[in-house]
């Protein structure tokens, strides 16, 4: 099976070109399939999404009418396992540190059968000492700023998705998922934040939300931070 990225945009060129750099310098990108979904309404976004076809294996597939944030991610998601068992998904406001795909991959592998835990999730608020930049933890929540699961987790919750799409079209994704997708189930995640959010304005959010709730001091996308750090195995 392929390994694959998924990622939905929508109207943010300047951080659609952002996170697109930042994978560039991923460890291991070239392995991957990247699929794009666009939600129409910037052709900028297009633009700069379609720059990028020919250096990778991207494929970009375009929305005939705009479907909002949740069914762009849903649409993205599905697509993405239609060629892989797992797949890590961004949005065009997260970038990731350039072991991310390590952290994603080991994760992956290590929690396939423990069916406790639903998802992977890249961000961190916490500040550990160098010692653990290379731990991981557990928490019962879903944080949607860079993420991975397994075909069999996924499609439940896509199911749950569309009914609340229909039902609640105003709850954002990632609440319907923390609150009834997940079903109690756990997230990983590193110590040392691999993923930061820099979406300080979006469907939803805004600079208050995301300075109190989005935002983290370290990760491990900071070159100063990481320059003399010795690269060791997750655990």
């Amino acid at each position: 099976m392929s390994k694959v990225i998924t990622m939905s945009v929508y109207n943010r060129p300047d951080y659609t070109r952002r996170c697109l750099e930042a994978l560039t310098k991923c460890e291991g990108i070239k392995e991957y399939q990247v699929f794009i979904h666009v939600d129409p309404g910037c052709d900028e976004v297009s633009e700069i999404c379609a720059g990028w076809v020919n250096g990778w294996d991207l494929l970009m597939s375009f929305n005939k009418k705009r479907v909002g944030c949740n069914m762009n991610i849903l649409y993205a998601m599905a697509h993405g396992f239609e060629h892989s068992d797992t797949v890590i998904h961004i949005e065009d406001d997260i970038l990731l540190a350039p072991d991310a795909l390590k952290w994603f991959e080991w994760a992956l592998d290590k929690y396939k059968d423990n069916k406790s835990v639903f998802s992977v999730s890249g961000y961190s608020n916490k500040e550990p000492s160098e010692a653990l930049f290379f731990y991981q933890q557990g928490r019962s929540w879903f944080t949607p700023w860079g993420w991975a699961t397994w075909k069999d987790r996924f499609e439940p919750f896509a199911n749950i998705i569309r009914l609340n799409e229909k039902a609640c079209p105003d709850r954002s994704w990632d609440w319907i998922t923390n609150y009834g997708a997940r079903g109690g189930r756990y997230e990983v995640f590193p110590m040392l934040s691999r993923t930061k959010n820099i979406g300080v304005y979006g469907v939803h959010t805004n600079p208050i939300i995301h300075q109190s709730e989005q935002t983290n001091t370290l990760w491990a996308g900071d070159p100063v931070l990481m320059k003399d750090v010795e690269r060791r195995e997750f655990q």
